[in-house]
């Protein structure tokens, strides 16, 4: 079998040129929207959210027999010592919590006695006796 008229005088690289070419324009474009549709949705979007895992999530475990008890008991004490370790970290960092002995504001806490006794000042828990 004899090959087309036109092909008869053309390389081998003539030929691969043209066809890489268009590889390459091909792939470009593809790579091009690609990016377009990055920028305009946004690369956290796309990514699917995920939920976080919650007491509920657990105790629905524990009802549908995937977990048994002790390892409930396990998970719940490890899932409340990271939340309340999360809570403490946000607030140390952004500055919403407060020091121990200290309101919100940062200011100490009126003392449990309140004022200073004197004899002429007493609680009505004295005045019975």
């Amino acid at each position: 079998m004899t090959p087309p008229p036109a092909l008869l005088g053309q390389s081998a690289v003539s030929l691969v040129a043209p066809a890489l070419g268009a590889m390459l324009l091909i792939g470009g474009g593809i790579y091009a929207l690609w990016m377009l549709r990055r920028s305009m949705v946004g690369a956290e979007d796309a990514q699917p959210t995920r939920q976080p895992f919650t007491l509920q999530h657990l105790r629905e475990m524990r009802a549908a027999g995937e977990i048994t008890e002790a390892e409930f008991e396990r998970t719940r004490a490890m899932v409340i010592h990271a939340v309340r370790e999360s809570a403490v970290a946000r607030e140390a960092a952004d500055g919403t919590g407060s020091r121990p002995g200290r309101d919100l504001t940062g200011a100490p806490l009126p003392s449990a006695a309140g004022k200073q006794r004197t004899p002429g000042n007493r609680s009505p828990s004295d005045a019975g006796g």
